[in-house]
């Protein structure tokens, strides 16, 4: 199994039960007569396929495609934290941050909508978008986390800047964008605030 997934192959459940057809076909046969049918015996097959597989810490994954070999992508890696350790050596791990941001949707619209028969399924505009914040997580590389940025959808200097996020929990940061993305001001107000940290 470790072969397979090492050279970047497909592996599946199904290759499991021709492999023992082929290098186990007695007690394959002698397994699937002690079920009470044919559906019962495939069904309890591939169940112990898939519980072996887990045991040996494999999971079901959708295949991914890269056009890169994964031994090239860690060459890469590797060759990149050689190069970044030689130029920031003599800065500390708490000067180091890893920043990640990622989307936050809600209020989302349904996927279909009731009309009249005949009638127009048309939808204002308005009512075709879900609302959605971003979330920018950041962590030291010694391990200690700083407050979250949370980044509204809002033009700024309107009722939610300056009516909602006072009202907001304390600890983390909040402010708002027309599109709820990070740019340079955003950027420019969170790194004010983590001086403060």
């Amino acid at each position: 199994m470790l072969k397979v997934r090492g050279e970047e192959k497909h592996l599946t459940h199904t290759q499991f039960i021709t492999f023992m057809k082929l290098h186990h076909r007695e007690w394959l046969n002698d397994y699937l007569h002690a079920k009470k049918d044919d559906v019962a015996a495939y069904q309890s097959l591939m169940r112990l396929c898939q519980r072996f597989t887990v045991r040996h810490g494999f999971s079901q994954r959708i295949p991914c495609f890269s056009t890169e070999r994964t031994a090239d992508l860690i060459n890469i890696r590797d060759k990149f934290a050689v190069d970044f350790w030689a130029k920031f050596k003599a800065t500390t791990p708490c000067d180091i941050i890893n920043v990640d941001e990622t989307s936050i949707f809600y209020d989302m619209p349904p996927g279909k909508t009731l009309a009249v028969k005949g009638g127009s399924s048309k939808v204002d505009k308005s009512e075709k978008h879900s609302d959605r914040l971003t979330d920018v997580l950041s962590i030291r590389s010694n391990g200690e986390k700083l407050p979250i940025l949370f980044i509204v959808k809002e033009k700024p200097g309107g009722i939610i800047e300056n009516n909602e996020v006072p009202t907001y929990p304390p600890g983390d940061v909040y402010v708002v964008q027309e599109n709820a993305w990070m740019d340079t001001r955003v950027w420019e107000m969170y790194l004010n605030e983590l001086l403060l940290f």
